[in-house]
């Protein structure tokens, strides 16, 4: 046994012989509705007196105590005998495990008997918490695929903080990713955290397949900062306490925002973005194939575009400039006459419907209306700025303005990239 201090000796001793173990509901909200898609079910300890326990100090007694992946399954178990019990609605029900007890052959006998007791009727997302490190021996894969074969969503807990870093993420590729409240915790403020959420909200967004939750949301200002950095979902105090039963209701109704100018969410949710990419730009030696991403990921951070890309002009046809310039290009974007003559004018391209779609490309990702602007420099068309929404008539004046300014900071971008590359730099700066 590890060196453990009287205390936490005494909790543990006396949870295992008169405790008691309550299970509240935490909800988790669409922060733009208030709607509730689903509940995280959290362990309620208590003593022979009903006085609360911590549950944090229990799991650090059973650690050192050897015992943490049992005290892991109890939990777990107790939890999904809850759900089997429960009338439920149609919600998600979240549910947490300690990365080493994934190596437990007893987690998938419990996991695959609740989905067998409930008939798969009850949807489940197992969250992969912070609290001891990664498996070293057995893959992410072998471990999470048997549980995804049963229908079981994989969440990460504490994205931001400690274990929870991209190799993880990558690893595991989750359906959900929860954000560590220290990042959460005063965003509105530190212009870096909003930074660095901007980011995994991106990241998260050019994936299309993970959800982001916020977590310990507990003031006003915190949620309309992480819902203008675009974070879809959230849980926390500000938005609902942990209840002992599910809610008849599954609306929450969202104190509105006081005072909130137009100008100040514009900065909250595309400052940040917006900064970084013309900062970058400015810098003049990024490769072409960099700034072309750069551009894509923050127009999507922007407009929640359906499909952004940026093409260069070789040979009377355009070629997409997030390839990598020294592979061959042989899939050329296949523009028609009508488009062709647009961009050679000067003039953005815009179809508003689908039966003004020809060209192949939009057809191609599922883009029913679609703009294309021409980056031009000194009346010379370098390429274009292709932009396309999932629905029509998307394509509106203050899109138009943004992509505008966009081709314009990617022209200078190549320009001044080919100015290096020319080592005529210092010449101008004469």
């Amino acid at each position: 046994m590890n060196q453990l201090s009287p205390h936490l000796e005494t909790a543990w001793n006396e949870f295992k012989e008169n405790g008691q173990l309550q299970l509240v509901f935490q909800p988790i909200l669409r922060l733009e509705t208030g709607q509730i898609i689903g509940y995280e079910l959290l362990s309620r300890p208590s003593g022979a007196n009903g006085k609360a326990m911590a549950i944090e100090e229990l799991l650090t007694a059973a650690e050192a105590f050897e015992q943490l992946n049992d005290f892991d399954l109890f939990l777990l178990g107790r939890a999904l005998d809850q759900l089997g019990r429960t009338p439920l609605a149609k919600m998600r029900f979240f549910v947490n495990v300690i990365p080493s007890t994934l190596q437990s052959k007893k987690l998938g006998q419990t996991l695959h008997a609740f989905v067998k007791r409930t008939k798969g009727a009850i949807p489940l997302v197992l969250e992969v918490c912070e609290r001891t490190a990664d498996p070293t021996v057995t893959p992410w894969s072998e471990l999470l695929d048997p549980i995804r074969r049963l229908g079981i969503d994989i969440a990460i807990d504490d994205i931001g903080s400690g274990y929870a870093g991209l190799n993880r993420t990558v690893e595991i590729q989750p359906n959900w990713m929860k954000l560590d409240i220290g990042l959460v915790r005063g965003i509105d403020t530190n212009p870096m955290k909003a930074a660095m959420v901007a980011s995994i909200v991106t990241f998260a967004k050019k994936l299309g397949s993970i959800h982001l939750i916020a977590e310990g949301i507990e003031t006003q200002a915190e949620f309309n900062a992480l819902r203008d950095l675009g974070v879809e979902y959230g849980q926390g105090y500000f938005l609902a306490k942990p209840l002992d039963r599910m809610l008849d209701h599954q609306v929450v109704a969202l104190r509105s925002t006081p005072n909130r100018s137009i100008l100040s969410v514009s900065f909250e949710r595309y400052g940040v973005a917006l900064a970084g990419f013309l900062d970058r730009t400015s810098i003049g030696h990024m490769t072409i194939t960099a700034l072309a991403l750069d551009a894509c990921h923050t127009l999507e951070h922007v407009i929640h575009a359906h499909k952004i890309e940026v093409f260069s002009l070789a040979d009377h046809a355009a070629f997409s400039m997030t390839s990598d310039q020294e592979e061959e290009r042989n899939e050329p974007y296949d523009t028609n006459d009508e488009v062709w003559l647009s961009l050679k004018g000067g003039r953005v391209h815009v179809s508003q419907k689908i039966q003004g779609l020809n060209d192949a490309y939009s057809l191609l990702h599922g883009c029913l209306s679609s703009v294309q602007v021409p980056i031009v420099v000194h009346e010379k068309l370098l390429g274009f700025l292709y932009c396309g929404f999932a629905k029509e008539n998307q394509v509106q004046p203050n899109v138009i303005v943004v992509l505008k300014g966009f081709a314009t900071a990617i022209g200078f971008g190549i320009v001044g990239n080919r100015v290096c590359k020319l080592g005529m730099i210092e010449e101008l700066l004469k």
